[in-house]
């Protein structure tokens, strides 16, 4: 049985649930008044919320079966795995430099480690996995 599969579903999971946490904390950002309600979607403010956005699309549709390789392939190379490496990449400059940097004052109590680490470090290992797959893939096509 092939584990791609699940991690497609786990990765699916934890990104579209990244994303729901993402509209939650934003709607309490605005009750409080820490935040303004803008005239578009705060979800579209953070090239994480894209990130994590386009990830729970993408790992969606590889679960569910629906992406083409060609047309996967071609947006995962281009644009998610080049943008999920930034986004964990410059978290982990910041986180490292001073945790105190990725959020301001009063809202830093909004954003709990541990959604920081799903909508950041998840990134990597979904890439790296994700390259595994297309590699090994590329090799079995080619023997």
């Amino acid at each position: 049985m092939a584990i791609k599969p699940h991690f497609h579903i786990i990765f699916a999971a934890a990104y579209c649930y990244a994303c729901y946490w993402n509209v939650c904390i934003g709607r309490q950002l605005i009750e409080v008044g820490l935040s303004q309600k803008l005239p578009f979607p705060r979800f579209f403010l953070h090239l994480t919320s894209w990130n994590v956005g386009l990830n729970a699309v993408y790992f969606t549709l590889k679960a569910l079966g629906i992406a083409s390789s060609k047309k996967s392939k071609t947006f995962f190379f281009g644009i998610l795995g080049p943008m999920s490496l930034i986004v964990c990449f410059y978290f982990w400059a910041l986180m490292l430099n001073d945790p105190k940097n990725l959020s301001s004052g009063k809202k830093r109590a909004f954003f709990p480690v541990i959604y920081s680490h799903l909508s950041h470090t998840t990134q990597f290992f979904s890439t790296v996995l994700e390259l595994i797959f297309y590699s090994s893939e590329a090799s079995t096509t080619n023997d």
